[in-house]
C-alpha cells in the first residue's frame, strides 16, 4: 500500500507539473532548498487525495477517439478543478508542485506525506461529508 501511494505521488506530481505549472518556473524551483512544515503537508494530503478524485473522474471521460478540442475541454476543466482543490487547502499550485518535486528526491519526506495521506484518507472514510 505504501509503494501504491509513493507511486502515485510521483505521478500526480508528473499529472500536476504537467497541467498546472509554466516549466520555467518549475526548473527554477526545482533548483530551491524546499523547507516545508506540518500544516502544508497535511494542507497537501487533503489536495492530493481530493486531485485523485478528479483525475480518476475526468481521466474516466478522455477518449482518444473522440475529438481533441472535446478532450482539451475536459482536461481545461480538471486543471480549474485542480486549481480549486489546491487554492482551497491554502496552497498554491506552486507550492504544491515543491512539495511533490522534493517528496520524489527526499525518502523522510515521502514517508511522512504517506503517513499523513493514509491518515487522512482514513478520516475522511470514517467522517464523510
Amino acid at each position: 500500500m505504501k509503494k501504491t501511494i509513493a507511486s502515485m505521488i510521483f505521478a500526480a506530481g508528473f499529472s500536476v507539473l504537467h497541467l498546472c505549472i509554466n516549466p520555467a518556473f518549475s526548473q527554477e524551483q526545482h533548483n530551491q532548498q524546499t523547507t516545508v512544515g506540518e500544516t502544508e503537508l497535511r494542507s497537501f494530503a487533503k489536495a492530493y487525495l481530493e486531485i485523485e478524485k478528479i483525475r480518476e473522474s475526468y481521466g474516466a471521460q478522455l477518449n482518444p477517439n473522440q475529438n481533441a478540442e472535446k478532450n482539451q475541454a475536459i482536461e481545461q476543466e480538471a486543471v480549474t478543478k485542480i486549481h480549486e482543490v489546491i487554492n482551497k487547502e491554502g496552497l498554491s499550485a506552486e507550492t504544491y508542485s515543491q512539495i511533490v518535486q522534493t517528496a520524489n528526491t527526499d525518502e523522510g519526506l515521502r514517508t511522512k506525506l504517506v503517513q499523513l495521506i493514509e491518515e487522512e484518507k482514513l478520516n475522511t472514510e470514517n467522517n464523510p461529508k
